[in-house]
């Protein structure tokens, strides 16, 4: 059973569990998982790849001191591609960054998100392999959308 208050909804344990029994339910407000307890085999790859599972043990992540300073520069970015750029969210600045790589030999695709069929708040994560790909999923998803199930 997943204590859906603690579930981020990324999708990581669909894609750890070897048994394939976990699935994403996709809701209105969040996404959780929904595991066959028939097909479960205990093996806990979910947990170990759970990044919320610290909150079910009552333990906080270690995070480094140097995270937590306030006086990290922050710069603006924006691609230099018109036609990302226009289009894309917040001046296209990752979505440039991701081409960049792939265009460049870096990165062989990306995990994005684009919106599916005829309901906007519908959508899904896909690798994206090329320009074409990475487009798709140009603009800001105000919707949950679970990542690790690609």
């Amino acid at each position: 059973m997943v204590d859906s208050r603690a579930c981020c909804g990324c999708g990581a344990c669909v894609a750890a569990c070897p048994a394939g029994c976990i699935e994403m339910q996709y809701g209105r407000r969040f996404n959780w998982p929904r595991v066959d307890e028939s097909r479960c085999t205990k093996c806990g790859c979910c947990v170990q790849v759970c990044p919320s599972a610290f909150l079910l043990g009552g333990t906080a992540p270690d995070f480094d001191d140097d995270l937590r300073r306030a006086d990290y520069p922050c710069h603006l970015v924006h691609s230099p591609d018109d036609a990302v750029r226009l289009d894309a969210a917040s001046g296209g600045g990752i979505t440039g960054l991701i081409l960049h790589l792939m265009e460049t030999g870096q990165a062989d695709g990306a995990v994005v998100a684009r919106c599916t069929g005829a309901n906007p708040l519908a959508a899904e994560a896909f690798l994206a392999t090329d320009r074409t790909g990475l487009l798709e999923a140009r603009g800001s998803k105000y919707t949950p959308v679970s990542s690790g199930t690609v």
